[in-house]
């Protein structure tokens, strides 16, 4: 895979792993809300392990699957 910056009309900036101009792999994802999440990608998806932080700084941990989180492994 190749590392890149992808940043969408709505102002979320992805950095990491992307794959077909997809984000895939590893990376982190800065919403235009001040969400981050820091973790695996499958598809321009949440996929794998990582960790969520919230604007107000709580933090969740888990795994994701296609965008949903599954909990803690």
């Amino acid at each position: 895979s190749t590392r890149a910056t992808i940043i969408d009309p709505q102002g979320n900036r992805y950095d990491g792993d992307v794959n077909a101009f997809m984000a895939t792999g590893y990376g982190a994802l800065r919403m235009a809300n001040g969400e981050l999440f820091e973790g695996e990608f499958k598809s321009n998806r949440r996929h794998g392990l990582g960790i969520a932080t919230a604007p107000d700084g709580k933090k969740t941990f888990g795994r994701w699957e296609n965008g949903d989180h599954k909990g803690l492994d």
